[in-house]
């Protein structure tokens, strides 16, 4: 079931290709199917790849930490965005939406530091740091580079074509 490891990578690495990205990858907008596979929908957030406004858009737990310190969305945001939503498929995190309520946070006042949705932001953040780090060398391959989706910084994080070549090439049984 290679199809199901990162499903969606191919396709945001064909929408960043054409030079857009996301902004809103989440459980919720990825549908698969056994005949078609992963599909993205949902592209209503979307913005141009390099674009210097601030996005406020999108669904919090999913927002990359780059985003509280500069307002910046990107393709490492979107790799990001797909880390949060793995560590749900591999079983690390509950359904963000279902079980931190008690974080949800206003993207557009996160931007803003020292404002209450700022630290529920930085609170959820810690969330994903802290189980990423439970993911280690006895983790499966999947879990390693889910551990490197969900990096802290834009530049620690695994590059979107990067991760297309490695979760096509994860063993099967995992």
């Amino acid at each position: 079931m290679r199809g199901a490891h990162c499903p969606s990578s191919p396709l945001l690495q064909s929408f960043h290709f054409v030079g857009f990205v996301h902004n809103d990858i989440k459980p919720g907008n990825i549908l698969f199917s056994c005949e078609r596979g992963a599909v993205v929908i949902d592209f209503g957030l979307s913005s141009e790849v390099g674009s210097r406004g601030v996005h406020t858009g999108g669904t919090p737990w999913y927002v990359p930490p780059e985003y509280a310190r500069d307002g910046k969305r990107g393709a490492p945001g979107d790799v990001f965005a797909l880390g949060v939503v793995m560590m749900y498929v591999v079983g690390r995190l509950p359904l963000p939406e279902r079980h931190f309520k008690e974080l949800w946070f206003n993207i557009l006042d996160a931007y803003n530091a020292g404002s209450a949705a700022a630290l529920a932001m930085g609170r959820w953040q810690d969330v994903v740091v802290q189980t990423a780090r439970t993911l280690d060398a006895a983790s499966s391959e999947l879990e390693r580079l889910v551990q490197r989706m969900v990096a802290p910084t834009p530049g620690a994080r695994v590059a979107l074509d990067r991760l297309a070549e490695e979760a096509a090439v994860l063993p099967e049984h995992e």
